[in-house]
């Protein structure tokens, strides 16, 4: 009996020792091995494809570094490639060294980069990948597969989570004279100040700014504008676009791709609007071209002045595009909208300009311009009073807002 006990016991602990070690052999016969080893930047020229929303992203990169106590962890790095812009330019590269860089777009509205932790799973080489995700603006899912041979990775479902403007189309208010109607209105926070007198020298300018139309004929700012913008448009997941074409033809109204351009909306009617440049110039004209110095263009500007000019043009530049456009939106009942850009974005370029027209090689050039124009004779007699009226700074807010109505539905 004890025997026979022995036995049973020993048939028992053989076999529990045997399936432990057949588990212990499965286990390290399916050990994970990470898609991709070592961090990895792609971009569009070794392997990323990038969407939103079903729109194929140009120009964005994602930096992927893998966990390391992990393999089916990582996290990944979102954002625009950093380009170049200087071959665009039309300054004197002798008298201005600044090169104009920027981040070429916002993967998600209001981000222009994101990083996100993803868990895989991994067969064959291959990384798949999905999930949902929220920012400060929007909510969005994701889905991806990643390789040694590259990075597919498509945002979807994404959702501004301020949905005010969202699926609204606004075109461009017609100006009516008789009315006192613009399409771009400037005014002054405080009309007893001495920013008031450079919005009274604008408005004294304006009649007398005129474009061209292909039939040589001469119209204002605000009707050429008109007529090259047939709508503005914002969508659900942060898009916003326009239809444009030549003005006063026949062309049909051309959109740019819906990842050119994106907005955000923030609390007391703030927007930020974002143009993607890098984007917007792949877009319409390709590759960007090599840097090197372009055909100089002198302005008649001393050295000096044009190298700062240049160099605060850039830096301000440089940092809008990053941070956004900011603007004020004001809608009424869903009929009108007035967008009146952010009175601080207006004074960082006026404080440019401000300048530029206290120099006399400037007021002197400008002199000559309007007095060649038999049209403005008057105002040739009036500049030099209306430019020594000019403040050196700003004293109060510029307010300069474009007026929208509703498409009128035939």
């Amino acid at each position: 009996m004890r025997k026979s006990l022995f036995l049973v016991a020993g048939t028992v602990l053989f076999g529990m020792l045997a399936f432990t070690s057949c588990d212990k052999d499965d286990k390290k016969g399916s050990e994970v091995i990470a898609p991709v080893k070592a961090e990895t930047l792609w971009n569009s020229t070794n392997g990323l494809v990038l969407a939103v929303d079903g729109n194929d992203i140009i120009g964005g990169s994602v930096l992927y570094t893998p966990d390391k106590n992990d393999a089916t962890k990582a996290s990944l790095l979102v954002k625009g490639e950093i380009m170049d812009f200087s071959s665009l330019l039309s300054f004197d590269m002798d008298a201005s060294k600044a090169i104009l860089e920027a981040a070429t777009l916002n993967v998600l509205p209001g981000q222009p980069s994101l990083e996100m932790g993803i868990t895989m799973e991994v067969a064959d080489g291959i990384g798949s990948f999905e999930g949902r995700g929220e920012s400060e603006y929007c909510t969005y899912s994701y889905k991806g597969q990643v390789s040694e041979a590259g990075l597919n990775l498509a945002f979807a479902d994404v959702a501004l989570k301020n949905q005010t403007l969202a699926g609204t189309e606004w075109n461009l208010r017609s100006p009516n004279p008789n009315l006192n109607l613009n399409t771009i209105d400037i005014e002054c926070s405080d009309s007893k100040s001495q920013a008031a007198s450079l919005v009274g020298l604008i408005s004294m300018l304006r009649p007398f700014l005129t474009i061209n139309t292909v039939a040589d004929e001469k119209v204002s700012v605000d009707m050429w504008l008109c007529e090259a913008l047939s709508s503005l448009r914002f969508y659900e997941n942060g898009a916003w676009n326009f239809y444009f074409k030549k003005p006063f033809t026949n062309q049909i109204p051309s959109e740019l791709p819906k990842t050119c351009l994106n907005y955000v909306l923030g609390e007391n009617n703030t927007m930020r609007m974002y143009v993607n440049v890098g984007n917007i110039i792949r877009s319409l004209i390709g590759p960007m071209p090599t840097p090197t110095p372009v055909l100089t263009v002198k302005s008649g500007i001393s050295d000096n002045m044009s190298a700062m000019i240049t160099s605060q043009i850039s830096g301000m530049l440089v940092q809008y595009l990053m941070d956004g456009i900011p603007f004020m939106y004001e809608m009424t009942d869903k009929a009108a909208l007035k967008l009146t850009i952010d009175p601080t974005f207006v004074g960082s370029i006026i404080s440019i300009v401000l300048p530029l027209l206290q120099n006399p090689e400037v007021q002197s050039e400008l002199m000559t311009a309007i007095s060649e124009n038999p049209d403005m004779a008057m105002l040739a007699a009036l500049l030099p009073d209306l430019l020594k009226s000019l403040p050196t700074e700003l004293d109060a807010d510029i307010l300069i807002s474009i007026n929208f109505v509703a498409p009128v539905l035939v």
